[in-house]
């Protein structure tokens, strides 16, 4: 008669991996639970044209904040559509 397992507590990823490698899981789906998933909803990209100055300034703007310039667009147009 083959010996019960249960699934132990890992202190990190690297103990959970060699377990789940070494054993046979569909023994241990009986004392797992449904996980909840949610994915976040899909972004759009588009493309804008700037004038080199309006470029220029983007850029000492992100790089004054530590943000991406892309960050920094992100939050100008959310602030706006969210102020309308």
């Amino acid at each position: 008669m083959k010996k019960s397992i249960s699934i132990p507590n890992f202190e990190n990823d690297t103990q959970a991996a060699n377990f789940f490698d070494t054993h046979d899981t569909t023994e241990l789906l009986s004392q797992t639970t449904a996980a909840s998933l949610s994915f976040p909803k899909p972004t759009h990209k588009v493309v804008v044209e700037l004038q080199e100055n309006q470029w220029q300034k983007l850029l000492k703007i992100a790089n004054s904040r530590k943000l991406s310039y892309t960050k920094i667009l992100e939050r100008f147009i959310s602030k706006k559509l969210i102020s309308r």
